[in-house]
């Protein structure tokens, strides 16, 4: 007898595409019934996400030159928000990579070479972006109603502000 290895794929129909995207359910209660809310910081994040856009951002590590699978839920989260019409921002994080990992890890992070870290930085905005462009065409392409109002991210480096920044003005904002 022959053991099927893969499951029969689930179709879905433009109908349950359509009601995943366009139902008036808020983008905090779509990703919780995905299971990707563990907790939030107010009570009303649920309710604030289906009267007003929001800006959310997420923030990506440059200690290595490509993103790693723990960077995929968290860039899906936020490109959910952008369908939804929110202001998705994606933060490389070229301040905070160049001064070490302070994380509580047992060992300390190799330090990058301004060099290293810029070619981190500009491969990893790269990918953000194709990640993005693929990810929304391909939203766009199964519900184009629910993509009317889509927000492509803003991709910035913290490195940006924090450049010319000296201690005391830091400790200070």
């Amino acid at each position: 007898m022959r053991r099927q290895l893969f499951h029969k794929p689930i179709r879905l129909n433009a109908y349950h595409l359509l009601r995943r995207y366009t139902s008036s359910s808020s983008v905090i209660t779509e990703l919780s019934s995905r299971g990707l809310v563990a907790q939030t910081t107010s009570q009303n994040l649920d309710k604030t996400c289906s009267e007003n856009p929001i800006t959310v951002y997420c923030g990506v590590d440059p200690s290595a030159r490509s993103l790693h699978i723990g960077n995929l839920l968290p860039l899906i989260a936020l490109l959910h928000f952008g369908i939804r019409g929110h202001r998705p921002i994606a933060l490389i994080g070229g301040a905070t990579g160049s001064i070490g990992d302070p994380g509580g890890r047992s060992t300390e992070r190799k330090l990058l070479s301004e060099e290293e870290l810029a070619v981190n930085e500009a491969g990893i905005t790269r990918q953000v972006h194709r990640f993005f462009k693929t990810a929304t065409a391909y939203a766009e392409d199964r519900c184009p109603e629910s993509t009317t109002q889509a927000q492509s991210p803003t991709v910035v480096n913290n490195i940006n502000w924090f450049r010319g920044m000296g201690m005391l003005e830091f400790l200070r904002t």
